[in-house]
């Protein structure tokens, strides 16, 4: 997914899978490994706090939170959840 705001050449990952806090900080410490430094990291968790996931990354601040409303094809709202590391390009390109 590409972005259109502060940051240049900024791609977007995703992250979906089971709510286990162990195994989303173990694949988002991979991700960060082989992610360019632009590319803004995200989970779509709704049960756990995003500072705890992220809280081991170096760029803390490239990652965030997000939550699709149900059903995202009837409800185009995304709530984006920010850390007190979550730098503004970051958040504004999540918001695009």
């Amino acid at each position: 997914m590409k972005g259109g705001g502060g940051r240049d050449d900024q791609g977007a990952w995703l992250r979906g899978r089971p709510e286990k806090l162990a195994l989303k900080q173990e694949i988002f410490a991979e991700v960060e490994e082989h992610a360019p430094e632009s590319c803004t990291l995200t989970s779509n968790t709704s049960v756990m706090p995003i500072t705890g996931i992220i809280g081991g990354l170096r760029l803390k601040s490239r990652a965030l939170g997000t939550h699709w409303w149900t059903s995202p094809h009837m409800i185009p709202l995304v709530k984006v959840v920010c850390t007190e590391w979550t730098e503004d390009a970051a958040a504004d390109d999540a918001l695009r």
